[in-house]
């Protein structure tokens, strides 16, 4: 599995925190620097975003429900920044401050990915 893949996946079930994504990429890049680890969560969530299959955003919506960042994506990268790359040591708040939402145009991605996934695990 690819990080694209499993927060894909994850989508499926729930919004996917910053938290989440970063576990997933470091995993797939074992032993690499925080900052490349770093650059390649931004990347991963800029092509998310980018082609459609999540939206950022935050839980401050009404009973901690996820509330969309309704601002260009460069600003959305901007906020990210600030939280996560500036201010790496604080793991406690950027883990939770961003978060990802699996759009319409997702979800058929998404569930192809785990389809194809739960096959080869019966395969095997």
């Amino acid at each position: 599995m690819t990080a694209r893949n499993d927060v894909l996946e994850n989508g499926l079930i729930d919004w996917v925190p910053l938290e989440r994504i970063h576990w997933y990429v470091s995993n797939e890049h074992k032993g690499q620097p925080s900052a490349t680890i770093q650059s390649k969560v931004v990347d991963l969530i800029t092509e998310l975003v980018a082609e459609g299959l999540f939206v950022l955003g935050d839980t401050t919506g009404p009973g901690g429900t996820f509330a969309p960042w309704n601002v260009p994506l460069s600003a959305a990268l901007a906020r990210i920044d600030d939280v996560y790359v500036k201010n790496f040591d604080d793991a406690n708040t950027w883990g939770w401050a961003v978060w990802l939402d699996l759009t319409d145009r997702g979800r058929p991605v998404a569930e192809k990915l785990n389809a194809e996934w739960l096959a080869s695990q019966s395969d095997s």
